[in-house]
């Protein structure tokens, strides 16, 4: 079964490792570039020293520092970064949607049920060989994110925004194209339909999680005053607010009874006022509420970050499994 299978798909799967390296090599050369950019920013050397509490002068050059590194490749890992996501797609389009409809498609799979071979066996074969080649990439590929992204991750930027670009999350979408694609194929058994069927499902699914993962967990609030010590704020804003990886939700400004003042941002100012020119923060415009207002922040701290894989895990594997049962019950009625 082994043989006949890599008889029948290498095409599909010399096409996957060509497409595979291609990406490799744009991610390894754009993290090469973002590492080397981190290092002589001054960024890694300023966070090594920085104080455990992210206060003081220390932290504030190394929030500037991270500020600067961000603006200048933060853009560029994400949209490399997004180039990771398709790798388990590519899986379930060249390879998930042939595993049925190939055979069903041009009759062999009569052949091969004559054969001593049973039909769940044969779709075992398939599908195990199929999703623990796309694991083992995904997974491998997981790594390449994450050691991507790491930079960026540690100048501020929250590892929860790219929670499918890295960890172990990757493995599932793997598994969940290869099922997908088996089973659009089961159900047209043409590859032309069933390739069309994976791209919209796996893109549609992925979308939908994405857009509710905000949610899967309730957020945390954080209140913070709106009047700071100038020595704290020296920028406008706490330095550990800025470093420490949180996953900001909303933030404004509200009044004591809970009315919303301003929906643009949180509002720091200095009090007392410092003399002209030391403060580097914007202009603030408090209103006229004396120190009633105050800052709530919706956010999901940084140590979800596992949490949220397990959950997203746990979903594509439910459905990973689901449309696996729905295309065995699709092959025991085929004729």
């Amino acid at each position: 079964m082994i043989w006949l299978l890599w008889r029948q798909h290498r095409g599909q799967w010399l096409f996957i490792i060509g497409g595979m390296v291609l990406v490799a090599a744009i991610v390894v050369a754009t993290g090469v570039t973002i590492h080397r950019g981190f290092a002589e920013s001054g960024l890694a050397e300023c966070l090594a020293g920085m104080p455990p509490d992210m206060t003081g002068p220390v932290a504030a050059h190394c929030a500037d520092l991270a500020q600067m590194f961000l603006d200048q490749h933060g853009q560029r890992a994400l949209f490399v970064g997004l180039a990771l996501p398709l790798v388990p797609l590519l899986f379930g389009v060249a390879v998930g949607t042939q595993l049925v409809a190939d055979d069903v498609d041009h009759g062999t799979h009569r052949l091969v049920w004559t054969q001593s071979v049973t039909r769940r066996r044969w779709l075992a074969v398939k599908l195990g060989l199929a999703g623990a080649a796309a694991a083992v990439v995904a997974g491998g590929f997981g790594m390449l994110g994450q050691w991507l992204l790491t930079p960026v991750v540690r100048a501020g930027a929250s590892r929860l925004l790219f929670t499918d670009m890295m960890g172990a999350t990757p493995v599932t979408y793997a598994f969940f194209a290869v099922a997908l694609g088996a089973f659009t194929g089961a159900v047209w058994r043409k590859v032309p339909p069933a390739i069309a069927a994976t791209l919209f499902g796996f893109i549609l699914a992925r979308l939908a999680v994405r857009q509710v993962r905000p949610n899967l967990l309730p957020p945390m609030e954080r209140v913070l005053p709106t009047r700071w010590d100038p020595a704290e704020v020296p920028l406008g804003e706490p330095t550990w607010l800025r470093l420490n990886g949180d996953w900001v939700l909303s933030a404004g400004m509200y009044d004591a009874e809970g009315r919303l003042l301003n929906d643009t941002g949180m509002q720091f100012c200095p009090s007392p006022e410092p003399p002209a020119g030391q403060w580097q923060g914007p202009p603030c415009e408090l209103p006229e509420l004396a120190p009633v207002d105050h800052n709530l922040m919706l956010y999901h701290p940084d140590s979800r970050f596992w949490t949220f894989q397990l959950i997203e895990i746990a979903i594509f594997a439910g459905l990973a499994a689901l449309l696996i049962f729905l295309t065995v019950r699709r092959v025991d009625r085929m004729t």
